[in-house]
């Protein structure tokens, strides 16, 4: 079997002839880049495609992205995350080794209440990117 029939077989619950490994890349890959198609040649990964959208907050959540704070040698991303209930903040450091959420948007039990305030709407797909 191949790397891919050993992954096709187990994803529809088959038995391959052994593990089947795949590669993992993290970020996505510029489908028009000589690299990516030589790539997907000679490995045949599994490629994460995404489907646009955010799952989890919708289209409509209110986010307001503030400049950038140089700080030493970090960045600090804020976000601003605008509720009927009240803003709330998330706040992001990044060096050159690392990123960490230093704030999250919930500190408190009001905090959950005005995220739960943002009303929902679900995401829009875009597919273009799944069926190229």
């Amino acid at each position: 079997m191949t790397s891919r029939e050993r992954l096709l077989t187990a994803i529809h619950r088959g038995t391959p002839d052994r593990v089947p490994i795949g590669p993992y890349t993290l970020g996505r890959l510029d489908f028009d880049a000589p690299f990516t198609r030589e790539f997907i040649r000679a490995v045949d990964p599994l490629v994460d495609t995404g489907c646009g959208g955010n799952m989890i907050w919708g289209q409509s959540a209110p986010f307001e992205k503030l400049p950038l704070e140089h700080v030493r040698d970090q960045v600090v991303e804020v976000i601003v995350l605008h509720t009927p209930k009240g803003n709330l903040l998330r706040k992001t450091r990044r060096t050159k080794i690392m990123t960490s959420q230093t704030e999250f948007f919930c500190k408190t039990p009001e905090d959950a209440e005005k995220v739960l305030s943002v009303p929902f709407t679900p995401p829009s797909f875009n597919l273009k990117e799944y069926f190229r």
